[in-house]
């Protein structure tokens, strides 16, 4: 496969996490969301550069940070 076919649903989900989790921060203060929300905006900015594996890492930090979110 190649990277672009990896990075084109990384960037739809990310950006889809994305608008919930900001959407979470006018509620909620939490480290975690506002990393989940950094690590987001970075995956989405290296899928759209096509770098899928560095994107998809960020996607999965993110998901890190915010299971933590309570």
């Amino acid at each position: 496969r190649r990277s672009s076919d990896l990075s084109v649903p990384l960037v739809g989900h990310a950006e889809e996490a994305l608008r919930h989790a900001q959407a979470a921060q006018k509620d909620v203060t939490n480290p975690h969301l506002d990393e989940g929300v950094h690590e987001l905006m970075e995956a989405i900015k290296h899928g759209k550069q096509d770098h899928a594996e560095v994107g998809t890492k960020h996607a999965k930090s993110a998901i890190m940070h915010l299971k933590e979110v309570h």
